[in-house]
Formats: C-alpha cells, sequence, structure tokens
C-alpha cells in the first residue's frame, strides 16, 4: 500500500507534525472473519475515546473460516493497534491473521493494509494523494 517518505530533514518534521496532529487521511482494506455491515465503531482504547469507520466491501464463503467479509476502514482517532481491536474485541470479527486480537490462522500473515493516504505536501502548496484499489 501506499507509504510516505521524507527526503529531507524539514520534510520529516512536517510529515511527523501532520501525522501527530491528525491531518493525514488514511484508509485501511482488511479481510475479517466474520459477516459484517457498514457503520462507525464508538469504543474506548485504553480508556481513551476511539472511533473507526467501517466500509463493507463484500463478503465470500469460505471453508475454513465461515465468511470473510472485505472491508475499508477509516481510523478518525488514532490509537495503538486501533483497527485490530475495533474489529476483532468490538465487531467480533478480527482481521485474518491476527495473532494478537483473535484471528484465525496464525502465522499466515496480517491481512491488513494501507488503501489510501491523503496529506498536505510538506514544502510545497497542494495535497498529495496516493491510492490503491
Amino acid at each position: 500500500g501506499p507509504v510516505a517518505i521524507a527526503k529531507s530533514r524539514s520534510a520529516h518534521v512536517a510529515l511527523g507534525r501532520a501525522f501527530e496532529k491528525n491531518e493525514v487521511d488514511k484508509e485501511y482494506g482488511a479481510l475479517l472473519v466474520g459477516a459484517v455491515a457498514s457503520g462507525t465503531v464508538d469504543a474506548p482504547i485504553d480508556g481513551l475515546a476511539s472511533t473507526t469507520v467501517v466500509t463493507a466491501r463484500g463478503q465470500t464463503p469460505c471453508a475454513v473460516d465461515g465468511v470473510l467479509s472485505d472491508v475499508a476502514l477509516k481510523p478518525v482517532t488514532g490509537r495503538r493497534h486501533q483497527l485490530r481491536r475495533h474489529c476483532g474485541e468490538t465487531l467480533g470479527a478480527p482481521i485474518l491473521g491476527d495473532d494478537l486480537y483473535g484471528g484465525p490462522r496464525k502465522g499466515i500473515g496480517l491481512f491488513l493494509y494501507c488503501r489510501r493516504l491523503a496529506l498536505d505536501h510538506p514544502l510545497e502548496p497542494g495535497r498529495v494523494v496516493c491510492e490503491i484499489d
């Protein structure tokens, strides 16, 4: 998926500030084990308010895991393991391969990836958007 890389010290500082101030728009894709509907998850993580927008993109039956749901996940807040915990603990549909929060088939890799990054260019005017489908 998309990755933001700073090529100079000043860009690195600006990029770090943008992430700290939650000015970077991020969207992730994941395969969840279980049926999931679109909606918003508002569940605290470690006592702090946490919000994730879930968009169901499709479901498919799976002989091993029952149903797999293809979802887009947009973290509104940025807590440690927020997406993994909201899926596994709150929705009851862990990310496939998540060995920390209940995903089956451990050791196959985490089926979570970045789909979209959008941020202001750190040194020039304008917004940079990188997206995969």
